[in-house]
């Protein structure tokens, strides 16, 4: 498994826990991890996790992918994985 993929397993889970958190703190920020490998973090709030649809990338680092970004609202096939 690339570092990408479990970066956004683990980021997934952060939104999932933030979500009952931001109930207590609407505005409160949570750290993110990078999902072009460089494993550094990204402070978003909630909404702000949600509107890039949990593509996260530090500015200007995603043109650090290595793989093609993940199109829109398509599923990945069986043996496929998208960053």
């Amino acid at each position: 498994m690339q570092q990408s993929s479990i970066s956004r397993e683990v980021n997934d889970r952060v939104r999932r826990l933030a979500g009952e958190l931001s109930a207590w703190e609407p505005s409160a920020t949570y750290h993110f991890f990078c999902l072009c490998d460089c494993v550094e973090f990204v402070e978003l709030s909630v909404d702000e996790y949600d509107e890039c649809g949990g593509d996260v990338f530090k500015t200007g680092h995603r043109h650090g992918l290595t793989r093609r970004p993940r199109p829109p609202d398509v599923a990945p096939t069986a043996g496929q994985q998208y960053a």
